[in-house]
């Protein structure tokens, strides 16, 4: 079963070592710029990974992680 890698949010415009790091052990990966909780908990809906730098992370997100 493949791992699923979500980024919230960044500042940073390139994340391809992020992606090409996530792709090469198998997993799938997203980038998203959410702003809100409820951007968050949907964006992390399955993830195994999440990786998040000013978005704000609430239970509700946790719970909706694989």
């Amino acid at each position: 079963m493949s791992q699923h890698v979500v980024i919230t949010d960044a500042t940073f415009p390139d994340v391809a070592a992020e992606r090409q790091a996530a792709e090469a052990g198998g997993a799938t990966f997203q980038r998203h710029s959410c702003k809100d909780p409820g951007e968050v908990a949907e964006a992390v809906r399955g993830a195994d990974v999440v990786v998040v730098q000013f978005a704000p992370f609430t239970r509700e997100a946790a719970q909706n992680m694989a």
